[in-house]
């Protein structure tokens, strides 16, 4: 035992594995270093890997962040274990909500993140009061939300939308329920 002892006390000590660096390339590796780089994101965990929608790629990040990138949103960090990152995950990643456009941004009362999937454009919102919800920008309860002035006017979305009979509805923090009507393209609105 004493010798097995003195053998491995005499190997030298195991290398430092550092991931190589042209995992970081491209737009990812401009965001990332402009961005905080290591003290913010971490060390990449692989090299970008193809996006579940086609066109795009991911790479993760070892604190909490993936970094996404498409032609058409360039590249942007999600955050995990935040309320924003957590809702894009359970609604699907780039699949539902599309690419992230921007960073998670903080705002009075919350946060917010836009992601955008084709022509269709969604704003994930985050409060404590609230949790996270997303608005369908392009659709026409978000296209309503932001001309009553996004979360200043109809508050924090409540819930996301949900089907009711001949459309869907959204309510919001500020007590107002908006409902899109299919026959019309309409939205109205009431406060309740």
């Amino acid at each position: 035992m004493g010798l097995l002892r003195r053998d491995l006390a005499q190997l030298p000590p195991a290398p430092v594995t550092t991931p190589p660096a042209s995992w970081l390339r491209g737009a990812i590796r401009s965001d990332y270093l402009a961005t905080g780089g290591a003290a913010v994101y971490g060390q990449p965990t692989s090299p970008e890997k193809p996006a579940a929608v086609p066109g795009g790629v991911y790479q993760g990040f070892t604190r909490n962040h993936t970094y996404y990138w498409s032609p058409q949103t360039g590249a942007h960090p999600v955050r995990w274990g935040s309320g924003i990152g957590t809702a894009y995950r359970a609604a699907g990643f780039e699949r539902a909500w599309g690419y992230p456009v921007m960073a998670e941004r903080k705002l009075a009362g919350g946060a917010y993140q836009d992601f955008r999937r084709g022509d269709a454009r969604v704003r994930a919102l985050y409060s404590p009061r609230t949790g996270t919800h997303a608005v369908k920008l392009t659709g026409g309860i978000g296209t309503a939300w932001q001309k009553a002035g996004h979360e200043h006017g109809w508050g924090f979305p409540r819930t996301d939308e949900y089907a009711v009979t001949g459309g869907v509805a959204q309510k919001f923090s500020n007590g107002y329920v908006a409902t899109w009507h299919r026959a019309t393209g309409k939205v109205t609105v009431a406060k309740g």
